[in-house]
C-alpha cells in the first residue's frame, strides 16, 4: 500500500485490485467486499484511527466510504486480525471452536478473542489490541504516542531492531 502517498492513493490501489479481480474471476456482480486494514479502524464507518505503523497520514481516512461510493459496492473494513480470526474460525484451524484467543505478530502485534463462536470488540472496537500493553514503564516510544509497548519489543518489526542492536554490542566469536 502507498500509505506514505495519503489516502487518496491507498483507495485508488484497492480499487485498482478490485478491478483486477473482477477480471481475472469474471466477477461482475460484487454485493459487497471486506478490508482488512492494520491498526485502529471503527468497524461501523470503516474510518482509521491513527496506524501506529502506517503513520498520521491516513488518520482519519474514511476508507469504507470512500471505496463503496467509488465501487458501489457495500464495504466493511475491520482490523486485519479480528479478519484473520474470523476466517480461521470460519474455515481454518479453529473452525467449530467456540472460544478462542487469536494472536498475529508481524509488523506489529495483534490479538482477537472469539467468544461463544463470536468476535469480542469491546466498546469501542479495541478489544484484544494486544500490541499496545505496556510491558516496560518509560520503555522505547511507540507509533501509538505511548512508550514500552509489547510491540515496539515483540513484533517482527522490533525483533529485526533489536537483533541488529545486539550484533553491534555483542562481541563476534568468529574463529
Amino acid at each position: 500500500m502507498p500509505t506514505s502517498e495519503g489516502g487518496r492513493a491507498v483507495v485508488d490501489t484497492c480499487l485498482d485490485a478490485l478491478g483486477e479481480a473482477r477480471m481475472r474471476i469474471g466477477c461482475h456482480t460484487l454485493e459487497r467486499i471486506g478490508v482488512s486494514v492494520t491498526g485502529p479502524v471503527d468497524p461501523r464507518t470503516g474510518k482509521l484511527f491513527t496506524p501506529p505503523n502506517t503513520g498520521p497520514v491516513l488518520a482519519g481516512l474514511e476508507l469504507g466510504e470512500a471505496l463503496s461510493r467509488a465501487a458501489c459496492l457495500e464495504v466493511r473494513v475491520d482490523r486485519d486480525t479480528n479478519a484473520a480470526a474470523l476466517g480461521e474460525h470460519r474455515c481454518g484451524s479453529a473452525r467449530g471452536t467456540a472460544n478462542f484467543v487469536f494472536i498475529t505478530v508481524s509488523t506489529g502485534v495483534g490479538g482477537a478473542v472469539i467468544i461463544n463462536g463470536r468476535l469480542v470488540r469491546g466498546a469501542a472496537g479495541f478489544a484484544a489490541e494486544i500490541g499496545h500493553i505496556n510491558i516496560v514503564p518509560d520503555g522505547r516510544p511507540c507509533g501509538c504516542g505511548q512508550r514500552g509497548c509489547l510491540e515496539r519489543y515483540g513484533s517482527g518489526t522490533a525483533l529485526g531492531v533489536n537483533g541488529w542492536e545486539l550484533a553491534r554490542v555483542q562481541p563476534s566469536y568468529a574463529a
